[in-house]
């Protein structure tokens, strides 16, 4: 008896750690507004489900066109050996990533998943749903607050999505989030960056201070201010990257831009 009375405490130590988020570096002054507007779910109140907006919706067209485009960058773009190393930020509620985990795993890709969000979503309970929804599965899933204007990632990830992000922030800020994503992983990581391919002539519109998170942006990340180079693959709204070629777009790491 003492013996499964240990294996139980174990267990249930080890779901509450599981649950549990770790905290990087400081919030900035932007960290508060992200939180009232997935509180208050501010991105869903035109129709979506999601606290972290209709882009997010299981079954969107948004998350299975965003599905195969990492499914197909993962396969044909990596040299892994089956072992990938994946952090996703920001994460939201993690409604959709346990489809595209299963993909990966189903493909025979052993994942380790990371994902970041400036907002404490594993407090809000979506840890907890996604392994729940997926207790079967042998799913390796850590998720962290971060706030990626202040820093980079504390993880060394081969791929990065950054997907519905830099369209919320204004340009400089934008542009200071991806630099510092750039700034912590290895030149061979692969970033995964949301980059609509705006019509000739046109060029990114800024999002004032006082709107930020409320308002949103199309961005194509190969006009000013970014001026990224064509990417290794791409479609209307999304791009991959080496990070090795955009370091030359990030000169200033972290908060010098």
């Amino acid at each position: 008896m003492a013996v499964i009375w240990l294996v139980i405490q174990w267990l249930a130590w080890h779901y509450v750690a599981t649950c549990h988020a770790n905290w990087y570096g400081e919030l900035g002054p932007t960290a508060d507004l992200f939180e009232d507007i997935y509180d208050t779910k501010q991105w869903s109140k035109e129709g979506g489900i999601s606290p972290s907006g209709p882009g997010s919706d299981v079954g969107s067209l948004d998350v299975e066109a965003v599905r195969k485009f990492v499914q197909s960058v993962v396969l044909h773009h990596t040299n892994l050996n089956k072992t990938v190393r994946l952090a996703d930020a920001p994460c939201g509620d993690l409604g959709w990533i346990g489809l595209l985990l299963i993909d990966l795993l189903r493909n025979g890709y052993l994942i380790a998943y990371r994902g970041y969000d400036i907002v404490d979503v594993t407090a809000r309970g979506a840890l907890e749903r996604l392994l729940s929804s997926y207790a079967h599965e042998s799913l390796s899933v850590e998720v962290g607050v971060l706030d990626l204007t202040m820093m980079g990632l504390p993880y060394p990830a081969d791929v990065v999505l950054v997907k519905d992000l830099v369209n919320h922030l204004p340009l400089d800020l934008g542009h200071r989030v991806l630099c510092n994503i750039v700034a912590s992983v290895a030149d061979d990581a692969i970033l995964i960056l949301t980059s609509n391919k705006l019509l000739r002539g046109g060029g990114n519109q800024e999002v004032r201070l006082d709107n930020i998170g409320y308002d949103s942006r199309p961005r194509d990340l190969q006009k000013p201010p970014f001026f990224f180079p064509l990417p290794l693959v791409g479609t209307n709204s999304l791009g991959a990257w080496r990070a090795a070629a955009l370091v030359e777009r990030c000169p200033h790491p972290e908060t010098e831009l």
